[in-house]
């Protein structure tokens, strides 16, 4: 339901002239620290992990235990005391393994909410700076830009063509339009959470953490939990739909026996629940839920942290990417490195990075730049500028947007900075720069009259200029710039008299003179190269969508050898770019788009995706959201992206490299590889012991496991092997193989085959051994000793095998998983000491085996391989 703003915050205007006491210029460090002591930090009540005893009894809700508990209770009416002891020993064990990696990873997940921290401008000591949303504090005074969130609960300073998306708390989608104004007006006023849509603000904190206007709804959200990702609800489901199959064989079974072949009612229901037992796989959905918390762990360590478990399921199935260049593939540190303006020699502009240190020479001369043709255009640069460029601690300290920066270092190179120009120009009106825009513009009040200064993409400001010939010559030098790889930015002025007054700033932007252009480099990521070839041989297609200049981004695609496709660069004022075949035609055939807006991306997007693929994206600013959202896996930069575009994303990466990208569909592939394996192990043991139980029982065998028996097989062969296929490295070919279909069932045709002939080898073989000892010994508890002693070394031998789906065991070392070899080898020592105790042989009903016939038996066991490692070697030469 929605609210009006007046009934979410109740402030009145004494809180706020009480509260907000700094000036404009912001507050010294020394207060803010005495201030942050005093009010506490700018948090909200966060959801606490789950505590221990609710994990604990989480561990009890399922229709497996249920039927277990069912099984105790049978087992206490009929007298058998001991198997009512072990059964419940095994709810134990089974719940103690649960809990403690579900209390892992509940403690995991939580720590990776802290990763995610939001970073706000913030002036202090008179310099802009970046820190955490965290630190900020009652009269802190706040830059926003364009994506931000709002940190806290701010009073407007200043505003340009601001608008906010106060959804999060009114529920309304419009964006709000908000202005300085008096006081009492709620339009001054900025809430803590919502974003800015367009525009930009400078605000002061009045109120920060539970006292905001979120803050008193936030203790409802923080309860609230994640859902699980679709493949565990899918597995959940199909274990409840086994169960339920199960149990109507069982009683079928039990009504075959009674009625036809004469059986007692005790021995037929003992029968039904060792049926039940075998094939119910109760420890699937613990180890497919500590598979992707291992990936998201993996991943985290990797640069990438999952917002929600469905993105590593979504991300593994990834066959297309879509990225940006400026900050993933480059390394977004734009440098100034030629300029050239009307009627005069090229600029070449030494130094790298943001540091405002280097010569500007002509030809191989160095000049003194401060008496230089280049004043005018280093003051443009200077005045048209949303960034921050300033010493703090004698140390360079910058902030805002790479090109903005790299202007104010050219600026500062050439003599001109904000502090040198503040008080002979004095802004008036700005036009922001938007994506959509591709400029912006200024105007200021000097001592010689007005002076209207934009900036933006050569095409965009040659439009506002007069038609001097000079603008063919800038054409052409941008045109050159772009070839050669540079980002081009041109800059434009226009004076008039004071006495002139100037309107509407748009409406002023024609018959500017043209200052000149510059061209700037953002060298490519280390390993970016690679990546993409990398992605080739994982069958993953990478579209590079950018606002730049389409020679830029034909030489940036040809550095890293990115194919441009059979059209060449598509642009964006292409008409076939909608949303119909035309536009899936020429998208289906081309991987590099220039001059790209935001909806544009949004229709790339949508038509990929309508086209069957899974599609990433990657995503910076407010503009990416739509995009974001429209894809199968969002993928947010953590450095230099937006709260809006994190907010929207499924993925964030730490570091904005597009590495960080491909290691998350690995560390995504491995995490379904390894289900894989988990479903693999579990459902054919599961269904070996059902099918050596059947034959047995049609057979008019005694049954060759009781259900104390199956229980204990259960532990000691899947209660910890399936957990440690959970951590199984990746295969060398992981990355080499064709993305998954994304709708392809969990269950599919190749696991149905390794299911039906590894549990088929396990339960006939078992039988036949079974048969052959009791025929020799006609000793029934000694047969079953046996049997149980084969199944472990069978399901043992078979979680090794499981390993890999088509590598072979001798090729896969054991070493890889030193915690499979710990559990293998556990277990079966375990059974081996327990089997031959006083205890286990009572709890257990078995007998001591011959140290001869447990060799014999684990030797018998191995043929088991022949039918595994023949699958896998069969279908692996047939490719």
């Amino acid at each position: 339901m929605s609210m009006s703003i007046s009934e979410i915050s109740k402030l009145d205007i004494s809180d706020v002239q009480r509260h907000c006491y700094s000036s404009a210029v912001g507050l010294t460090s020394a207060e803010a620290a005495h201030r942050l002591q005093k009010f506490g930090k700018n948090i909200l009540p966060r959801r606490t992990p789950k505590p221990l005893y609710k994990i604990i009894l989480d561990q009890f809700k399922s229709s497996i235990i249920y039927i277990l508990l069912g099984a105790a209770l049978f087992a206490l009416a009929i007298g058998e005391f001991l198997d009512v002891v072990f059964i419940l020993f095994v709810l134990f064990i089974n719940a103690a393994i649960g809990t403690y990696h579900s209390f892992k990873s509940e403690r995991t997940n939580f720590s990776l909410q802290n990763i995610l921290k939001t970073n706000s401008k913030v002036i202090r000591d008179q310099n802009v700076l970046t820190l955490c949303a965290e630190d900020l504090v009652i009269g802190d005074v706040v830059i926003l830009d364009s994506g931000a969130t709002v940190p806290a609960d701010i009073r407007i300073l200043s505003a340009q063509n601001l608008f906010l998306d106060e959804s999060l708390l009114t529920g309304e989608s419009a964006p709000v339009q908000k202005y300085y104004d008096e006081l009492t007006e709620r339009s001054n006023i900025l809430f803590a959470g919502t974003i800015l849509t367009r525009g930009r603000a400078k605000g002061m904190v009045f109120q920060t953490g539970i006292d905001t206007a979120i803050g008193s709804i936030a203790g409802i959200a923080r309860e609230i939990q994640a859902g699980k990702p679709p493949i565990i609800e899918r597995v959940e489901k199909f274990s409840k739909v086994l169960t339920l199959y199960i149990l109507v064989i069982s009683i079928i079974i039990v009504l075959y026996g009674m009625l036809v072949q004469n059986q007692s009612a005790k021995e037929m229901i003992y029968f039904s629940i060792t049926l039940v037992v075998s094939a119910i796989p109760e420890g699937l959905p613990i180890a497919m839920t500590l598979a992707f918390a291992v990936a998201t762990r993996r991943m985290a360590k990797r640069g990438v942290i999952v917002k929600s478990l469905p993105s590593v399921e979504a991300l593994g199935s990834c066959n297309v990417i879509a990225t940006d260049k400026t900050g993933t593939l480059t390394c977004n540190e734009q440098t100034i490195e030629r300029v050239t303006v009307p009627d005069s020699d090229e600029f070449e502009i030494g130094g790298r990075g943001y540091q405002p240190e280097g010569t500007i020479s002509v030809g191989c001369q160095v000049i003194d730049p401060i008496h230089s043709s280049l004043n005018s255009i280093a003051r443009a640069a200077v005045l048209c500028n949303e960034g921050f460029l300033g010493k703090h601690n004698d140390e360079w300290v910058w902030s805002g947007d790479p090109v903005d920066i790299a202007l104010l270092t050219f600026g500062a190179k050439v003599g001109w900075t904000s502090t040198s120009i503040e008080n002979l120009y004095v802004k008036m009106q700005e036009i922001p720069f938007e994506s959509e825009n591709r400029y912006s513009a200024a105007h200021f009040k000097t001592p010689e009259g007005n002076l209207i200064v934009a900036k933006g993409s050569p095409e965009q400001i040659f439009k506002m200029c007069d038609n001097s010939p000079q603008i063919f010559e800038l054409k052409t030098t941008a045109e050159k710039y772009a070839k050669e790889g540079y980002r081009t930015v041109a800059l434009a002025e226009r004076t008039t008299l004071s006495s002139r007054k100037v309107g509407n700033l748009e409406d002023e932007l024609s018959e500017l003179k043209p200052l000149g252009i510059v061209g700037m480099k953002d060298p490519l990521r280390p390993g970016a190269k690679s990546t993409i070839m990398r992605c080739k041989n994982a069958g993953i297609r990478v579209l590079m969508l950018t606002g730049d200049h389409p020679e830029t981004a034909k030489t940036i695609a040809y550095d890293l050898g990115l194919s441009s496709g059979v059209n060449g660069i598509v642009t964006g004022d292409n008409p076939q770019l909608q949303l119909n075949s035309t536009a899936a035609e020429i998208i289906r055939g081309n991987s590099i788009f220039a001059r790209i807006s935001p909806m544009q991306k949004l229709t790339i997007v949508q038509t990929l995706v309508a086209e069957g693929n899974f599609v990433a994206v990657t995503g910076d600013g407010v503009n990416d959201v739509p995009a974001l959202q429209a894809a199968n896996v969002g993928v947010a930069l953590g450095k230099s992206g937006t709260d809006a575009a994190r907010e929207a994303a499924g993925i964030v990466i730490t570091d904005d490299d597009f590495s960080s990208i491909v290691n998350g569909i690995e560390e995504g592939r491995l995490a379904y590889s390894n289900i894989r394996k988990i479903i693999l192990l579990l459902i054919s043991t599961g269904l070996a012991e059902v099918i050596l139980v059947i034959l047995s029982q049609f057979s008019g065998l005694p049954l060759p496991l009781h259900p104390v028996q199956l229980l204990w097989l259960n532990l000691v062969t899947n209660g910890l092997q399936d957990v440690a296929l959970a951590f199984e490295p990746p295969e060398e070919d992981l990355l080499k193989r064709k993305p998954r279909p994304p709708n392809e069932p969990i269950l599919d045709r190749i696991m149905m085959r390794k299911i039906a002939i590894s549990s088929l080898t396990i339960g006939l073989l078992s039988f036949l051994a079974f048969q052959q000892i009791l025929s020799r010994t006609q000793d029934v508890t000694f047969s079953q000793s046996a049997v149980l002693l084969l199944m472990v070394f069978f399901e043992n031998v078979h979680a090794a095998s499981c390993r890999s789906e088509r590598k072979s065991i001798l090729k896969n070392s054991l070493k890889n998983n030193p915690l499979l070899i710990i559990t293998i080898l556990g277990s079966t020592l375990l059974h081996l000491i327990f089997a031959n105790s006083m205890l286990g042989q009572k709890v257990l009903k078995v007998t001591p085996i011959p140290w001869e016939m447990i060799v014999l038996l684990f030797i018998f066991s191995l043929f088991l391989l022949v039918s595994t490692e023949g699958e896998k070697f069969f279908f692996r030469s047939r490719g």
